[in-house]
């Protein structure tokens, strides 16, 4: 938890420019950059989605899926989407999970 909280220091940090004033090369890195990075995260994320079926017991909810949309206030079929892909990641597509959470 500790990464995650430096993860979002660095991100408030990151908000705090405007990007009006980056020059063309500066905002062409930028989004591809942090596309990138996005596309990490999810990985990230929809990992720890497949595994929490825990959580969502002890929240009450039917499923992953259900915990996840309702903490993330997020619409139910995405959320179903989200952990079911997160299950396939985990269990089945390796490489291609291993592929998102490193940046190729």
């Amino acid at each position: 938890m500790a990464r995650l909280d430096d993860l979002e220091a660095l991100v408030d940090e990151a908000v705090s420019g405007n990007p009006v004033f980056m020059s063309i090369r500066e905002k062409n890195e930028a989004v591809t950059r942090l596309f990138r990075l996005r596309d990490r995260i999810d990985g990230l994320a929809m990992a720890v989605v497949a595994v929490s079926e825990d959580v969502a017991a002890e929240h009450g909810a039917r499923s992953s899926a259900d915990w996840l949309a309702h903490a993330t206030r997020s619409d139910y079929r995405s959320a179903v989407r989200s952990a079911r892909l997160g299950e396939a990641l985990v269990d089945r597509w390796h490489q291609l999970h291993d592929a998102l959470l490193h940046g190729r």
